[in-house]
């Protein structure tokens, strides 16, 4: 019964969230604030995570001092966590992301949240080098300097 429970919480830890190098994403399909979709796959470079209020206006005002197609030059998509939201105040939090010119994926259902939600680092930005898919760095950031050192390649 030990084996079963622990074997358990091992998969379910690998499979949701807890990113690991050298593991293959699956390509997927988010929406964007102008309800757009994007296909993460295999030409993606970089993903960019956000999952807490404070570490997405962090990457707003970083993102803010770029022109709009830097995400795209980069390969490179936004994806903030707004799953945890309440209806109500996500209800004006999508809206005011519409002033942006830059896209801004949104992961608004909580099983396609807790796939990808890194709890043990939910208070950084989470940075996904990618190669063909699979994760080929992870990188955690809390600051401006380090988010752009990261997305340069220094």
């Amino acid at each position: 019964m030990k084996k079963i429970i622990i074997t358990s919480l091992i998969i379910a830890t690998t499979a949701f969230g807890d990113f690991t190098l050298n593991s293959k994403l699956e390509k997927f399909e988010l929406l964007d604030q102008f309800d757009k979709t994007h296909m993460i796959s295999k030409e993606t470079k970089k993903l960019i995570f956000a999952y807490k209020k404070d570490t997405g206006h962090l990457v707003k005002d970083f993102l803010s001092t770029k022109e709009s197609n830097y995400l795209s030059s980069k390969s490179a998509y936004y994806i903030a966590d707004v799953s945890a939201m309440p209806s109500f105040i996500r209800w004006f939090a999508l809206d005011a992301l519409d002033d942006y010119n830059y896209p801004i994926l949104l992961i608004e259902d909580d099983e396609i949240s807790a796939k990808y939600k890194d709890e043990k680092n939910i208070d950084k930005i989470v940075v996904l080098t990618l190669d063909n898919l699979e994760i080929k760095n992870i990188q955690y950031t809390q600051d401006l300097k380090t988010l752009q050192d990261i997305l340069e390649n220094k």
